[in-house]
């Protein structure tokens, strides 16, 4: 019998340390989570009043002259577009005086560029897959016309 409630007390020993252990691992745990979620809101609230203060700057702006907001609006999208752009075309004025184009790859995946003219006699660019490539997501590109 004195066995036994040895054996008793050692496991009970054994399983308060375990429980001990586990509660020191979780608050821990808990503890990592707390600060990221802190400092994730600091960084979110410093993000916000950035962009607080970037629209009141703007607003000023704005409000002495729309159209000149609205063009600087679009050359910042356009600087932004242009450096991330993995391949750009520009295709000059054709001859019937149509409106020129730029095509922007957004997505790259592994192809070659074959020209080939199109009814008019106007070269278009074309993008060919290479056959032993598969892409994950399907190919895109942005087309910008300007007037000729």
């Amino acid at each position: 019998m004195l066995a036994a409630e040895q054996e008793r007390d050692k496991r009970i020993s054994e399983a308060r340390g375990y429980t001990n252990s586990l509660i020191s691992l979780a608050q821990g745990e808990a503890s990592v989570i707390v600060s990221k979620g802190q400092s994730d809101r600091v960084r979110l609230l410093q993000s916000l009043a950035a962009d607080a203060s970037a629209f009141t700057n703007y607003l000023v702006v704005y409000e002495r002259n729309p159209e000149m907001y609205h063009q600087i609006l679009l050359t910042e999208s356009w600087q932004r577009i242009l450096t991330n752009a993995q391949e750009k075309f520009f295709l000059p004025d054709r001859a019937d005086g149509a409106s020129r184009e730029m095509r922007i790859t957004v997505e790259p995946r592994a192809a070659e560029t074959v020209n080939r003219p199109d009814q008019s006699g106007a070269v278009r660019l074309l993008r060919v897959a290479e056959p032993n490539v598969k892409a994950q997501k399907p190919y895109a590109s942005h087309i910008a016309t300007q007037p000729g």
